[in-house]
């Protein structure tokens, strides 16, 4: 890592789930004390860690996976999430003075209107400053069933208006990124 230093900025944890890795924390100490930024991507799954790493003033920035309402996460990830840890996570993250995004993939077979409206509540309740929807590309997706979503259409307008009133920063993204949208509340 000490060759691409000038070329590189930062370094971004992600994976699958990084947080699962025991040697995380460690690995991430490294890339800090290397004079690099770190950003870590993660689904929430594992609030202890994200705190760990926030505590020790390792991250520069995280960016947390909102996937569903809690009512639908068992359906959609296959497992279901400790809602209570995940908004306490949320809260800590908040709190704690570190830039963050909160973040959904839309498929429109799994997400509708009401799904989405219903989220946009729990990120205003958690004071959610920066929010991004990301519209589903198929690439490697594990259920071959689901089809990419077609640009901004997945989107309805009464949606994007509740989100709006509910973040601060509302960013909608679309697989061709040079076309991505900001909408500021």
């Amino acid at each position: 890592m000490n060759s691409r230093k000038g070329f590189l900025d930062g370094v971004v944890f992600s994976g699958g789930e990084p947080c699962i890795h025991k040697g995380l924390l460690q690995a991430i100490d490294i890339v800090k004390n290397l004079g690099y930024e770190v950003c870590l991507h993660t689904n929430g799954f594992f609030p202890k860690v994200v705190k760990q790493a926030i505590n020790q003033n390792l991250l520069d920035f995280v960016a947390v996976d909102f996937k569903a309402p809690f009512y639908k996460y068992k359906d959609i990830c296959g497992v279901s999430i400790n809602e209570s840890e995940y908004s306490d996570l949320a809260d800590f993250i908040v709190s704690s003075g570190i830039e963050y995004e909160y973040r959904t993939t839309v498929q429109p077979d799994l997400l509708n209107e009401k799904d989405l409206i219903d989220m946009s509540g729990w990120l205003k309740e958690h004071r959610i400053k920066t929010y991004a929807v990301q519209e589903f590309v198929h690439g490697n997706a594990l259920d071959k069933k689901l089809k990419s979503s077609l640009g901004r259409i997945w989107l309805t307008e009464k949606a994007a208006d509740y989100f709006n009133n509910s973040v601060e920063n509302f960013i909608i993204r679309e697989e061709n990124r040079i076309n991505a949208l900001k909408i500021a509340a």
